[in-house]
């Protein structure tokens, strides 16, 4: 759907939980729901929006919006409510992934698939990994025996398909305990961790 300018004049004002405002024509951002849980935005640079997030906010996810290293913290820094923050087809790095986790305290669902991340960016991830990670397509080739351990012993699911991840190479470092959680089967690699046994 399209949504325009004048059908968003009053939509700060409503008791609106949710909305998808992805792949929309909006020319001025609205000022969202002052009461809002839920936010979708795509296909837009954010820094070119002009949107001013609601710390409402539980869950958000910002599809191809241009997020990077020098920008996220200006726009997500006061959203300490998120516990579902998606973020695929951005320009986040290694360098950055660990300060971005700890922006959000009651995180327990990242998706940072398709960010360029680097397997040691994964391996810090792990210390501060939420409980269901998703990390497909992040280039991160280099991924090791120590990465994959190191994320099984944090998390309760972690999706590292579409990585071009060589599995039965580094499989032979793991343990049997470890082997035995994972699933590999063509370009599909999920990591079942220690956390989702006692769930």
């Amino acid at each position: 759907a399209v949504v325009s300018t004048q059908s968003t004049g009053k939509l700060h004002q409503s008791n609106i939980l949710s909305l998808n405002l992805s792949q929309n024509f909006i020319t001025h951002f609205p000022r969202l729901p002052h009461k809002l849980k839920s936010l979708t935005l795509g296909g837009r640079s954010i820094e070119n929006s002009g949107v001013r997030l609601p710390t409402t906010l539980e869950s958000l996810c910002l599809e191809n919006c241009d997020l990077n290293d020098s920008n996220f913290r200006e726009f997500l820094s006061d959203l300490r409510s998120i516990e579902t923050f998606r973020a695929p087809f951005n320009h986040l790095t290694s360098e950055s992934v660990v300060d971005l986790a700890m922006l959000f305290p009651r995180l327990s669902v990242l998706d940072l698939s398709s960010n360029p991340l680097t397997s040691e960016g994964l391996e810090t991830l792990s210390l501060v990994a939420p409980p269901t990670l998703t990390l497909q397509n992040c280039k991160a080739s280099d991924v090791t025996a120590d990465v994959i351990t190191a994320l099984h012993g944090s998390v309760s699911v972690c999706d590292l398909s579409y990585n071009k991840i060589d599995y039965p190479r580094i499989c032979k470092g793991l343990s049997e305990e470890i082997r035995a959680s994972v699933i590999c089967q063509g370009n599909r690699l999920i990591i079942k961790g220690i956390s989702s046994a006692t769930r």
